[in-house]
């Protein structure tokens, strides 16, 4: 996985990896996945945190350009490593996560842009209730079949949301007048994805004992 402004550029099947492109429906393994998010704090550092509770679905077809996926996190699953912060942000002016349980985001076809060698997905994000179109670039490495005879997928989603777009106008200001937290907050998603209709997939979920 790489940061900002290192997208990998597509193989001859749409990939980086070393096996061959399946067709199917992909289901996340959350052990080795992560929803994470950073702000900038008091405008010389960030303020960062992840999502603890989460669903990643992703369809493919003949290639990687036509790949559907949608995310689902559980708002009240914020982990900021601070539990009162936690409960903040659960709050009506952050997440109203009583009334706005979920944010997600469902995207179109995989779009890839050949002479920049860049990817990215496109399409509607919501948040407290509120949808816009977000764009995120977005890496991809695999397939590949580990020893379990299961095909996996690793992606990892990269973008920016403003904040005050999703009606998160909550601001706490310093005795210097400094704003705590900055508006644009960064989003990142890595997602080891399971082959669902391979019939060894029930096997990559044994020793959490979900359903596959």
């Amino acid at each position: 996985m790489h940061d900002d402004g290192d997208a990998r550029r597509p193989g001859t099947n749409g990939s980086r990896g070393r096996g061959e492109w399946q067709r199917g429906t992909w289901a996340c393994d959350p052990r080795r996945s992560s929803v994470r998010f950073e702000v900038a704090l008091l405008g010389i550092g960030r303020a960062r945190g992840t999502f603890e509770r989460f669903d990643i679905a992703m369809t493919t077809g003949d290639a990687l350009p036509d790949t559907s996926a949608s995310v689902a996190v559980d708002v009240a699953s914020i982990e900021t490593g601070d539990r009162a912060r936690n409960e903040q942000h659960q709050a009506a002016d952050v997440f109203d996560a009583a009334h706005h349980p979920h944010m997600t985001f469902a995207s179109g076809a995989v779009l890839v842009d050949e002479g920049e060698g860049s990817m990215a997905v496109e399409g509607p994000f919501t948040l407290r209730g509120v949808t816009r179109t977000e764009r995120f670039a977005l890496d991809v490495d695999g397939p590949v079949t580990a020893d379990d005879g299961v095909p996996r997928l690793a992606l990892c989603a990269r973008g920016t949301i403003d904040r005050r777009d999703y009606g998160v106008r909550w601001a706490a200001v310093t005795p210097t007048g400094e704003f705590l937290l900055g508006d644009r907050v960064r989003v990142r998603i890595d997602a080891m994805m399971v082959l669902r209709t391979s019939a060894a997939v029930g096997r990559a979920f044994a020793d959490r004992g979900d359903r596959a």
